[in-house]
């Protein structure tokens, strides 16, 4: 008796590799798009996120689909390669508390400041929304299902905050 998948289609490791450059970058020209972020800051921003600790959920839009991914956690195989295809990516700047016993203990902790620090150090452009920071891969900038935080109508006084306005939640 033949193997039943002795007709299926060979494995993709069988294939010669093609390229998605080539045709993501007729996307760019077409669309009149401006580069914001580049392999050597997506690197730099994996690499981190790949680290010890905490890293965010992510979700993103390529410049190819107007699909938005689910969220991911993770960090090594749920990545769009090749990045150059990244319109914007958003990641999750609150994490749940520490389980205690199996159980979630209430509250959240915020992480905006420490990814807006990051972000600013490697040089990505980015904006901080409610609950998300969005990463632009391109300009103009795609602002679709986003959510900006809201605007103070006054700040406090700046000298309580070492001179800087104060962060926004």
């Amino acid at each position: 008796m033949e193997h039943p998948r002795a007709e299926a289609e060979q494995w993709p490791h069988d294939r010669p590799f093609v390229s998605e450059k080539p045709k993501l970058r007729k996307i760019i020209i077409s669309k009149g798009f401006t580069g914001l972020a580049n392999d050597t800051k997506w690197n730099e921003l994996i690499q981190v996120m790949r680290g010890d600790g905490w890293s965010p959920s992510f979700r993103v839009n390529c410049i190819d689909s107007e699909y938005i991914s689910p969220w991911a956690s993770e960090w090594w195989h749920h990545l769009p390669f090749p990045l150059m295809s990244v319109s914007w990516m958003d990641l999750s700047v609150t994490e749940e508390k520490d389980t205690k016993w199996g159980r979630t203990l209430p509250g959240q902790i915020d992480h905006s400041s420490e990814l807006e620090e990051l972000l600013t150090k490697i040089g990505l452009g980015f904006e901080t929304g409610k609950d998300v920071i969005r990463i632009f891969g391109y300009a103009p900038k795609d602002r679709r299902d986003f959510s900006l935080a809201e605007t103070p109508k006054a700040y406090p006084d700046a000298s309580d905050n070492g001179g800087k306005p104060p962060r926004l939640s």
